[in-house]
């Protein structure tokens, strides 16, 4: 066997073995590639989570003013009639 061929053998496993390991490193960026654009995906769904949190978030936060006017508003009627009720009765004890 000459040395021309002992090469060509040697380089030809050299490059067939080289070959294979760029295969695995073609399927191991592709396969972060696929994990890249699932995160993606899932950071999406997060954000859209979190508007929808914030929309209930600010309902509920309008719901509570809402709650909160009504309530000064009752609470301002009864003192107008606790005030009107003193009143009368004070004008009823002077007279």
């Amino acid at each position: 066997m000459s040395l021309l061929s002992t090469f060509g053998i040697l380089f030809e496993t050299d490059a067939e073995k080289a070959k294979r390991e760029i295969d695995g490193v073609d399927q191991s960026l592709g396969n972060t590639e696929n994990t890249a654009n699932d995160a993606a995906y899932s950071f999406d769904d997060l954000g859209g989570a979190v508007d929808d949190s914030a929309g209930s978030f600010f309902g509920l936060a309008e719901g509570l003013g809402v709650a909160a006017a009504g309530l000064i508003a009752v609470t301002g009627i009864f003192a107008g009639i606790t005030s009107q009720a003193l009143a009368t009765d004070e004008i009823g004890k002077f007279s």
